[in-house]
């Protein structure tokens, strides 16, 4: 299979967004203490509940993302 460099660069943009989401976690828990983001508040939430709202916030950054690549591919085809 060959990855087109979209493709790559998506999947590039996956992985610094779980690189991020894995900082943020780390940070928190040995760090400072504090989250960045409300919604991933371990301590507050727990790790389900941190779990889902990440995947969440991933799905929906995903869907933006395939809209804004589909709504581009229509202006220019």
């Amino acid at each position: 299979m060959v990855a087109t460099p979209e493709a790559r660069g998506l999947v590039s943009d996956a992985g610094n967004l779980l690189l991020w989401l894995t900082v943020i976690l780390v940070r928190g828990a040995f760090g400072e203490g504090r989250y960045l983001y409300p919604f991933l508040d371990v301590p507050r939430l727990g790790y389900p509940t941190v779990a889902l709202n990440a995947l969440l916030f991933g799905v929906t950054v995903l869907l933006i993302a395939l809209t804004a690549v589909r709504l581009t591919r229509r202006r220019i085809g």
